[in-house]
């Protein structure tokens, strides 16, 4: 079709049958506004205005509202086909900064057309990623938004979002659907900027609103001034509002917190006595009743839900006075089972220096120990139940200063079984979330055997060839990733595993900030630093530890010995070379067994075609085969020698 005048200066209507673009012209910042699904239902199509057109008008931009007559997710032919020729004629170029806005089906459609002005700012609220059946088969709402053409362009919102300066999601994390969307654009960097309003519901622009914050909070997006840490504080008074307790009361009567429920309620009874909290109240004790008739077995699901100052009627102050928070009926466990080689020695380290910070935010770190091994160990070797041990760790939470929602156990070790059944009765107290972190298979194998032959607690690796150990590599189950998640899932649920993809650009803030994240918390801006890294010796380094009998002394000598070789080690990292160790050809076979499994966990995880974002090292890239010098004088010159030497320094005061 033939465009009319779209100059930015003047006002324009583009009527197309079923959309309409409606263009109000401001000052050199563009907002695009698309609607969300109810609007079609609720209002005129021929008289409503742009979603959010009173405030963004109100602020002195310009405005052009996306306008559609039916929840059609944007699939129209004529539509992308218009607003692909403002993109050709250079409308988006002519503005300064552009901003594309939405919620539910419009947050889909202002990330999926965020390509049509490279470098915008999307304003995503509830994003939907895509409601393709190929891709999202697993949302069983939007029926009718599922027999739409998907194979359009712009049907893929994380895809077009990679296309914005910026992107910001705003979404309650504690709706699972709307969660898992969330996660398919990816975890929080620079570019994707996740803001979580738990119980918000999904409508979480009406919330904000509700609460007398959504004009800030989105004058700071505009601005790209918002942070997950602001965007926290400005939400703390969330509990104030009936909407926030309404979608609170009601998740806890969905999974089964009736106590929970009826706190929440019968604080909020008395604050707003003419609302529907007894309602919601007496749908608690319906669903407690007909529970203990059918008396099923806990769901799983995903809460620490955060009570935020929510009280008892006997604790209740004042409507105008926060109340104080009651403790969840069931608890999150976030297991962390590595893998090795993974930073989880740095992450422990941090969780146990932190352990004030994070009672401060309701996690526990329990038992006082950097690594709970030996809890771990216990249960495996038959001397206690796992069942028995989540109850004594809860009363552990029980008897803290502050409450509770969630407590983390942390042991690699774990990923080495290959049965965890005995881990599932720690699904009897809690809800447990499996996080474990995944790297590259052969940048992996490569790590992993140089901890061996470092570290030496195993004698059928401390001293194996680099050759042999690559043989037998089929040996290390935990990295087919794929069938180890499948495994995990039979023994606590489909849905209860968090990974995460261990590369630098895929773990912004890096590791110990991207673990936290996947726990729920996003700012560790108040943590102490902790050491705890193990970093691999150098190839060469590795094979002259192999020979040596690390494993004979006790493990206080022997930890001495590993600070001694990365004395030395730390030598010849001064000449640089190469940490790589795997030929080209065989570094592609390798990958080849893990491709398919790895594919279908970045399509069910990550929304993502591959797991992995770095590329393999080309043919050209060079490779250090762990040998020792040919020449014996060299060999003594260069690691004999200086190993000696740092053995004196280490000792000489102590004997």
């Amino acid at each position: 079709m033939k465009l009319p005048s779209t100059h930015p200066n003047e006002p324009f209507q583009i009527d197309l049958g079923n959309h309409r673009l409606q263009y109000h012209p401001g000052n050199t910042t563009l907002v695009v506004s698309f609607e969300n699904a109810d609007r079609p239902e609720e209002e005129p199509y021929g008289t409503r205005k742009a979603w959010g057109e009173k405030f963004y008008r109100g602020e002195g931009v310009s405005l052009l509202g996306v306008f559609t007559r039916t929840a059609d997710w944007y699939r129209g032919k004529t539509l992308i086909a218009t607003l692909e020729a403002l993109r050709d004629r250079g409308f988006f170029k002519g503005f300064d900064h552009v901003i594309m806005v939405g919620g539910s089906m419009g947050g889909f459609a202002a990330a999926a057309f965020a390509p049509l002005a490279p470098g915008c700012t999307v304003l995503s609220f509830s994003p939907q990623a895509t409601i393709d059946p190929a891709r999202a088969g697993w949302d069983k709402r939007f029926a009718q938004g599922k027999t739409l053409d998907w194979s359009l362009p712009y049907g893929d919102a994380p895809q077009g979002a990679k296309s914005a300066g910026r992107c910001y999601l705003i979404y309650d994390n504690l709706l699972r659907l709307d969660l898992r969307h969330a996660r398919m654009f990816g975890p929080s960097n620079d570019q994707i900027i996740h803001l979580k309003l738990p119980a918000g519901g999904h409508g979480v622009a009406p919330t904000l609103a509700q609460m007398g914050v959504i004009k800030d909070i989105s004058r700071a997006m505009m601005a790209r001034n918002m942070t997950a840490a602001q965007f926290s504080k400005a939400i703390r008074g969330r509990h104030k509002v009936p909407r926030y307790r309404r979608m609170l009361a009601l998740y806890a009567i969905n999974r089964a917190h009736f106590e929970l429920a009826r706190r929440v309620c019968d604080s909020s009874i008395k604050i707003f006595p003419n609302l529907d909290f007894k309602a919601i109240r007496a749908k608690a004790d319906q669903a407690q009743a007909a529970r203990a008739v059918a008396a099923p077995k806990p769901a799983s699901h995903r809460p620490g839900i955060p009570t935020d100052n929510i009280t008892t009627p006997q604790t209740a102050q004042a409507p105008q006075t926060a109340p104080a928070m009651p403790r969840p009926a069931r608890r999150t466990l976030y297991l962390h089972l590595g893998v090795h080689r993974t930073a989880t020695t740095n992450i422990q380290a941090t969780l146990f220096r932190n352990w004030p910070a994070l009672l401060q935010r309701g996690y526990l770190y329990p038992l006082g120990v950097e690594r709970h091994i030996g809890l771990i160990n216990t249960i495996f070797a038959g001397d206690r139940t796992a069942s028995d041990a989540a109850r004594d760790i809860n009363d552990r939470a029980d008897a803290q200063p502050s409450p509770v929602h969630s407590l983390i156990l942390s042991d690699e070790d774990i990923s080495m079984r290959r049965d965890l059944s005995p881990l599932r009765g720690l699904s009897d107290v809690f809800d447990v979330k499996v996080v474990m972190a995944l790297r590259r298979q052969d940048l992996w194998l490569e790590s992993w055997w140089a901890q061996n032959v470092k570290g030496q607690w195993d004698h059928r690796l401390c001293h194996i060839r680099w050759e042999d150990f690559l043989r037998e590599r089929a040996q290390f189950h935990w990295i087919d990733y794929k069938a180890y998640i499948d495994h995990i899932e039979t023994v606590f649920g489909t849905g209860c595993v968090i990974p995460y993809v261990f590369e630098r650009d895929q773990m912004p803030g890096g590791p110990v900030a991207t673990f936290c994240r996947q726990v729920g918390i996003d700012d560790i801006s108040d943590f102490k630093t902790a050491g705890g890294k193990n970093i691999s010796l150098t190839p060469e380094m590795s094979e002259f530890v192999r020979h040596l009998p690390y494993i004979n002394a006790s493990m206080k000598y022997r930890l001495a010995l590993i600070e001694v070789a990365e004395v030395v080690d730390r030598q010849i990292r001064i000449e640089g070379g190469t940490s790589l160790m795997i030929p080209y050809a065989l570094r592609q076979k390798i990958m080849a067994g893990y491709d398919a499994g790895n594919t279908l966990l970045a399509q069910r995880f990550f929304g993502e075609k591959t797991l992995f974002k770095d590329p393999l090292p080309g043919p050209d890239v060079p490779v250090t085969m762990p040998h020792l010098p040919e020449d014996p004088e060299r060999v003594m010159q260069r690691l004999v020698t200086p190993f000696v030497q740092a053995l004196i320094d280490r000792f000489d005061d102590k004997i």
